[in-house]
C-alpha cells in the first residue's frame, strides 16, 4: 500500500480496501475451494487491516478472521501506555506523532477510519485476534480495542506479551521471546483458517 507521507490518509486505506475487492474473483478465477482467507497488520498495518474492514462490511466483503499485532486503533486519545512506554522502549512517543501526524494529512484525527476505534460499524467485524507488546506505548490501545469489540458482540482473543517491545515480530535475532510469541501466532493463524 502506498505510504505517508507522500501518500497520507486514505491512499493506503484505498489500497487495502481494493485489494479486499478483487478477494471474490481471486478465489472464483483460481478456483480455490476454501474461500476463508484472514487479513493480518502489525503497528500502521493493524489500523489499516481494521479499517479496512470496516469499511468493507458494508459491501459484504469481510475476511474470516483479523490479526491486529501492537495495532494503532486510536490517535485521538493519548492511553497512559503512551507516556509510560513513551521513552526508552524503541517506539517512541514524539515519534509516534511524528507518525500520525503524516498519515492524518489533512484529515481529522477523529475520523473513525483513522481512530477505528470510535467506528460505528464495528459489530461488522469478524473473529478478531489481538496481540500486544506489554513495553509498548501502543499496549493500551490494543486492550481497549478488544473490549469495544467485545462489547459489539465480536469474538476476540486478547494476547499480550508483558515483556516484549513494539515491533517484536522482526526482532528474532535479538530476543528469543520474540520467536516463541511469532510460532504461537502462526499456530493461531493456522487453527483459525
Amino acid at each position: 500500500y502506498r505510504l505517508a507521507p507522500e501518500n497520507p490518509f486514505p491512499d493506503g486505506l484505498k489500497d487495502i480496501s481494493l485489494a479486499m475487492e478483487s478477494m471474490k474473483g481471486l478465489i472464483r478465477n483460481a478456483n480455490i475451494k476454501n474461500s476463508n482467507w484472514a487479513i493480518m497488520g502489525d503497528s500502521a498495518g493493524g489500523n489499516l487491516a481494521a479499517a479496512a474492514i470496516s469499511c468493507q462490511a458494508k459491501n459484504m466483503i469481510t475476511a474470516s478472521h483479523q490479526f491486529l499485532i501492537y495495532p494503532v486503533i486510536d490517535l485521538s486519545t493519548e492511553r497512559p501506555s503512551r507516556s509510560t512506554y513513551g521513552q526508552g522502549f524503541l517506539l517512541d512517543s514524539e515519534l509516534m506523532k511524528w507518525f500520525g501526524t503524516h498519515y492524518v494529512g489533512k484529515s481529522d484525527v477523529l475520523n473513525q477510519s483513522i481512530s477505528i476505534i470510535r467506528n460505528q460499524d464495528l459489530h461488522y467485524s469478524p473473529p478478531t485476534t489481538i496481540i500486544t507488546a506489554g513495553l509498548d506505548p501502543l499496549c493500551d490501545e490494543g486492550k481497549a480495542y478488544a473490549k469495544v469489540l467485545r462489547e459489539k458482540e465480536v469474538s476476540v482473543e486478547y494476547i499480550n506479551y508483558p515483556d516484549l517491545l513494539h515491533g517484536f515480530l522482526s526482532m528474532p535475532a535479538a530476543l528469543n521471546k520474540a520467536i516463541i510469541a511469532t510460532d504461537e501466532i502462526c499456530d493461531k493463524i493456522r487453527s483459525t483458517l
